[in-house]
């Protein structure tokens, strides 16, 4: 995994190797760069799961939607929303601090 952007010290580092071995070298505390891989682990997860949902979403509720803005009945509107709730539940977004 790798750090985005990390300053230490006034100094801006981009693209770090969220490691750390290559934390502590570069200055970071122990217990910091622990941190840093959890943020870093939880951010990587968020965006996963994320990308899982648009996924889901253009391929299975979309066309369930224009579906329903097609025919504008009660039925495939529920089609559209069930599916909705289905990808939410099956990709639920972690919380990221």
């Amino acid at each position: 995994m790798i750090i985005k952007q990390l300053e230490i010290n006034g100094h801006l580092f981009i693209n770090v190797p969220a490691d750390i071995k290559t934390l502590m070298e570069l200055g970071v505390s122990n217990q910091k760069a622990l941190e840093l891989i959890a943020e870093t682990e939880q951010k990587a997860k968020f965006e996963r799961v994320l990308q899982q949902r648009i996924y889901a979403y253009k391929n299975e509720s979309d066309p369930l939607y224009m579906e329903y803005q097609y025919d504008k009945t009660s039925e495939s509107e529920k089609k559209w929303r069930d599916r909705v709730t289905e990808i939410k539940t099956c990709y639920p977004l972690p919380e990221v601090s």
